[in-house]
């Protein structure tokens, strides 16, 4: 469901195909190789979504094209559970620093992926980053390129967990 916020009565929602040209304008300043908006919609719809591949869109009070988008994927995965990983996050120039990329990795961590909030919890994220990390180990790697959840803690309990395995 669209989330309402207090700023400037802002709609955060997910975009089926249909609205998917409602992102286009905030995504081409992040890709500029996107060609134009029928090529944007065409890939997303039928190269991007069958893959997985969801948007998101923050909007402005009375602004029909989207102030703000997220394109992301969620995983779901035996050893972690599931997982949002946000591919693109733009907003359009006379949007920014007003709080809309903010509230739309706030929404997509609320409504996409609500596993995720479980590492909000300090003993959770320890127990993951160490079984993880172990898992890891007990297969040979020393050094991993790894995203964490949104949530300070599950930083806080992956690095302190790599530090104390002696690994990158």
């Amino acid at each position: 469901a669209p989330a309402v916020t207090p700023e400037n009565r802002r709609v955060i929602r997910e975009l089926p195909p249909e609205d998917t040209r409602l992102a286009y304008a905030a995504m081409k300043l992040l890709r500029p190789g996107i060609g134009s908006e029928a090529d944007f919609v065409e890939r997303v719809n039928t190269v991007q979504r069958p893959a997985g591949y969801r948007l998101a869109a923050s909007f402005g009070d009375g602004d029909e094209q989207a102030a703000a988008v997220a394109g992301f994927r969620v995983g779901h995965y035996l050893a972690w559970g599931d997982v949002l990983y946000c591919d693109d996050l733009s907003s359009r120039p006379e949007f920014r620093r007003q709080g809309h990329a903010s509230q739309l990795l706030d929404w997509l961590s609320t409504h996409t992926c609500p596993a995720g909030q479980a590492f909000a919890d300090r003993a959770h994220a320890d127990e993951a980053a160490a079984f993880f990390l172990d898992e890891l180990l007990r297969n040979g790697t020393t050094s991993a390129l790894v995203f964490c959840t949104v949530h300070r803690t599950s930083v806080e309990a992956l690095f302190e967990a790599v530090l104390s395995r002696d690994m990158r």
